[in-house]
């Protein structure tokens, strides 16, 4: 997760999955441009609109560079979700393809994932509502890591938790995890636990007494 912050300007979080080299060049990119003050950067951008479209540009030419400079087969693919808020518009998240193009978070399914995904995108799916509140969301989305990293054997255990309250334009709460993190071990815990009770607790087949 990087963050990249200037209070009462934006505030802009993104998150990174796919090839590492690529994901490595496009953050040392948007470095380099803040420093040197291109006139494309995530400072300049007028939107989140315009962000996106910034870091899809740089992740693409990066791609393109490192399969033209490497001789290899491997894909270079990394997709990117940029999430925040610039002034007082509408604050927003967008998922960036390797291809270049990008799409919003919908009414509908208000959230978005890149990387591993099959086995905790199901939780999200039935829980995460558009107006639900943000400590209940934030916990369903550790669940869901949880149940990721449950599910996946080679999956890392370390996890980072970010919740941005509207129009803050700064940072609010952020917490980081590993395999020591009393917290999300407590966590894990009762949800296994509540799990287990939720299936007792189903409506009992005809043959049972």
């Amino acid at each position: 997760m990087q963050r990249f912050i200037w209070p009462g300007n934006r505030f802009i979080t993104l998150l990174c999955s796919g090839n590492q080299l690529t994901i490595d060049r496009v953050l040392k990119q948007i470095q380099q441009d803040l420093i040197k003050q291109v006139p494309i950067n995530l400072l300049s951008a007028t939107s989140l609109d315009a962000v996106s479209d910034y870091i899809a540009t740089v992740s693409v030419a990066q791609q393109n560079t490192l399969m033209h400079s490497q001789n290899t087969a491997q894909s270079y693919a990394a997709n990117f979700i940029v999430s925040g808020q610039l002034y007082q518009q509408k604050m927003g998240t967008l998922l960036i393809y390797a291809e270049g193009n990008f799409i919003h978070e919908s009414t509908d399914s208000p959230f978005l994932q890149i990387g591993e995904m099959k086995f905790g995108k199901p939780i999200l799916d039935r829980m995460i509502k558009r107006n639900m509140r943000l400590n209940t969301a934030a916990h369903a989305a550790l669940v869901s890591v949880d149940s990721t990293i449950r599910g996946n054997p080679v999956a890392c255990m370390q996890a980072e938790l970010l919740l941005y309250k509207n129009n803050s334009l700064a940072m609010s709460n952020y917490l980081l995890f590993d395999e020591n993190s009393q917290f999300f071990n407590t966590m894990s815990t009762a949800w296994s636990k509540g799990v287990t009770a939720a299936i007792d607790s189903l409506p009992h087949f005809s043959w049972e007494n």
